[in-house]
Order: C-alpha cells, then sequence, then structure tokens
C-alpha cells in the first residue's frame, strides 16, 4: 500500500463521522470541505497530487 493510501485511510478514520443529530454542532461533514481539509492535510505532510495518482 502506498504511503498516500495510508494517509487517506488514516485521515478518514479519524476526521470524518457520522452526524448523530442534524441540528448537532461541531466539524462539517459537507463533502467539499472534507475535501479541502484532507488537501490542505496532505499539503502539510509533504504530498503533492502525483502521490495520489495510482
Amino acid at each position: 500500500m502506498s504511503k498516500a493510501r495510508e494517509f487517506i485511510d488514516f485521515w478518514i478514520e479519524n476526521s470524518v463521522h457520522a452526524v448523530e443529530q442534524y441540528w448537532t454542532v461541531g466539524a462539517s461533514q459537507d463533502v467539499a470541505e472534507l475535501t479541502r481539509r484532507l488537501v490542505a492535510a496532505a499539503k502539510e505532510q509533504g504530498f503533492s497530487e502525483p502521490d495520489f495518482a495510482s
């Protein structure tokens, strides 16, 4: 498994959570927001777009 794939799996496990109630205040689970946060975290860890191509 590639390091990029390991990072994505780890990030998803620790960052994506089911919302227990619609009105509960907490981190956004909007797909666009989660994508932005994943990309930002990947850049902070030194990954670049080609790392995720395979």
